[in-house]
């Protein structure tokens, strides 16, 4: 899952829920502005976006990351079962 692919959820996830980033910043903790580079495509850390997602609802984080590990499973050799992150951000 590349910068551009979360980016992407993340903005959905968000307009989904009804919040503007200046919500999401205050639910999450994080500044709007980092949340703003984030859904531009830029890179934060990895426990901002776990933040993020968990101030936008309970289970994001979980789907986030059954998404990354299907697709480590599947680099590896294995047949990832898991949706894919374009399943994931059609569904929003």
């Amino acid at each position: 899952m590349n910068n551009e692919e979360v980016s992407l959820y993340i903005k959905r996830l968000r307009e989904a829920a009804g919040m503007t980033s200046a919500d999401l910043a205050t639910k999450s903790g994080v500044s709007r502005q980092t949340i703003s580079k984030l859904e531009r495509g830029g890179t934060v850390r990895f426990d901002t976006i776990v933040r993020i997602l968990e101030a936008i609802g309970p289970g994001e984080v979980d789907t986030l990351q059954n998404v990354f590990y299907s697709r480590l499973r599947v680099g590896f050799g294995s047949v990832g079962n898991g949706p894919s992150t374009q399943d994931v951000v059609s569904r929003i």
